[in-house]
Formats: C-alpha cells, sequence, structure tokens
C-alpha cells in the first residue's frame, strides 16, 4: 500500500492513506471535541491509528493523554510488534 509523507520539522513518518482515514474518521466521531489518539508503526511507517481517551477537563479546544494511558499504548503496542511513532 503506498504510504504519504507527513513532515514535522526534520522529522519525516510515512502514514499509509487506510491510517489517515482512520484519524479522519476518530475526529467526525467526537464530535466537537479533541480526538486524540497514538500513530503506531515500525520504522517510521506508521501502519495503525490507536483511538485514544481524552481525560482533558476542557475537550472543546484541547486533549490530554494521561500517564496510565501512556504506559498501557507503549506495552500493547510491544506486544503487537509495533512502536508509538507519535500522537494526533
Amino acid at each position: 500500500m503506498e504510504t504519504v509523507p507527513q513532515v514535522a520539522g526534520d522529522l519525516v513518518a510515512w502514514v499509509r492513506p487506510d491510517v489517515l482515514t482512520q484519524v479522519r474518521e476518530h475526529a467526525a466521531g467526537v464530535g466537537r471535541e479533541e480526538c486524540c489518539g497514538a500513530l503506531l508503526g515500525r520504522g517510521g511507517v506508521v501502519v495503525r491509528a490507536q483511538p485514544l481517551a481524552n481525560e482533558a477537563s476542557e475537550r472543546t479546544n484541547r486533549y490530554f493523554i494521561g500517564p496510565r494511558s501512556v504506559l498501557a499504548l507503549e506495552a500493547a503496542a510491544v506486544r503487537a510488534g509495533l512502536e508509538v511513532i507519535g500522537f494526533y
């Protein structure tokens, strides 16, 4: 499957189009609140978007992913043979 480069400063991650679709669908599903999640993959190629709960007290203009959620995410990624490449 073709990937789409996403550039942030000097960092580049290749994101599969189906992953971008996952992020868009997640954003559409939360309405007016900020959505958040993680981008998982290997070797700089994002293969999965993992939606996460927005733990912010004010979710209309910010998001917060708590430390327990991050630790659980990292453990699940390792079990799946993936790494956390970034967050959205």
